[in-house]
Parts: C-alpha cells; structure tokens; sequence
C-alpha cells in the first residue's frame, strides 16, 4: 500500500517544523547589560517629539474650550479642529527633516559613550571563555595523560 506525497508532504513538514522548534534545555537566554541608562534621562530627539505631542494635546483642548463657550456648535468639531492646527503648528516647527536630524545626532552620542563600555564588556567574556577552555584542555590533558600513565604501568 502506497501513501499518497500529498498525505506525505504536508505531514512530513510539520514534522520538521515541530522537531526544529525544540530547544536544549541547558541553552541559556542572551542576557547582555555592558552599562545602564538612567530612566529619567530623555534623548533631545525623543523629548522633542513628546513636547510637539503636548502641544498637539494642548491646542485639541483649547479648540474644545473655544468651541464650547463661543459657539453652540459641537465641541468636539473644535477639539477636532484644534488638534489639526496642533497637528499643523508642530509639523511647521519641528519638520521630520529636522526630527531625524536631532535622532541621528542622539544616537551618535550615545554610539560615542557605549563604544569603551562594549568593548570591555566583550574582553571580559573573551578572557571568561579563554579561561573555561583553558580549564578544559588542561582537564583533558591530566586524564590521558593518567590513563596513558595507567597503561604503561600495567605494561
């Protein structure tokens, strides 16, 4: 009796999709904190934005509140309004050209600072794995050697 390709393949994948997604127990999570940042600290790019975003917030409110008490219009059209001229306000003072700009200069700053500390870190793990091998070969090297010892006595 021949099994059909078309039972076999698609059974034969989930198979292999199954048996790849297994992991080895003793595998250990990638955990790598050469240096920390302080939670308070804000990036001049990232702080421009949240500001240009409460602007934004500021100016939906004040439609709202202009719109309430001038108008018997709805407010929300007011907030609505006042959002977009937030919205228009802050594209006019701060233009993406000028937001990426302030983001690269950020983040070369910050390349400039962690460049030593990521170095160190990775010679400190160079120099912990350098040892463990050291160990191990000298390990090695002790047990055939007692065993090489072992045959020769017995010769």
């Amino acid at each position: 009796m021949a099994i059909s390709f078309t039972f076999v393949s698609p059974l034969t994948w989930w198979m292999d999709c199954k048996m790849r997604k297994k992991t080895p127990k003793d595998v250990q999570t990638f955990n790598m904190v050469p240096f920390s940042l302080d939670k308070n600290v804000d990036f001049v790019g990232s702080r421009t934005l949240k500001n240009g975003r409460s602007g934004t917030i500021f100016a939906g409110v004040a439609g709202y509140g202009i719109f309430n008490a001038i108008s018997r219009a709805n407010p929300l059209v007011g907030a609505a309004a006042g959002f977009i001229v937030g919205n228009i306000v802050d594209r006019i003072v701060n233009p993406t050209k000028k937001i990426r700009e302030l983001i690269l200069t950020d983040y070369k700053k910050f390349i400039i600072t962690a460049i030593p500390e990521i170095i160190t870190y990775i010679l400190q793990v160079h120099q912990k794995l350098l040892q463990n091998v050291t160990n191990e070969i000298i390990a090695n090297y002790e047990n055939s050697m007692k065993k090489t010892v072992l045959l020769l006595v017995r010769i």
